[in-house]
């Protein structure tokens, strides 16, 4: 396996993105993906660091 700089790999992604993906994500879109995984991600930790618990929905997921 040889190596990969940074550039060639963003320049491969892009590549990528313009011939099999659909379009790049508007700044907006990428900012609400951000939010809500950050969203999911602090739950997880409020429950397993913090006081909150899990829901009786949630149980067993």
């Amino acid at each position: 396996m040889s190596d990969i700089t940074i550039k060639q790999a963003q320049a491969d992604v892009d590549q990528w993105i313009k011939t099999v993906g659909i379009k790049y994500f508007s700044e907006l879109t990428k900012l609400g993906i951000l939010i809500e995984e950050v969203g999911e991600l602090s739950r997880l930790m409020l429950i397993t660091y913090g006081e909150l618990s899990f829901k009786e929905s949630d149980k067993g997921k």
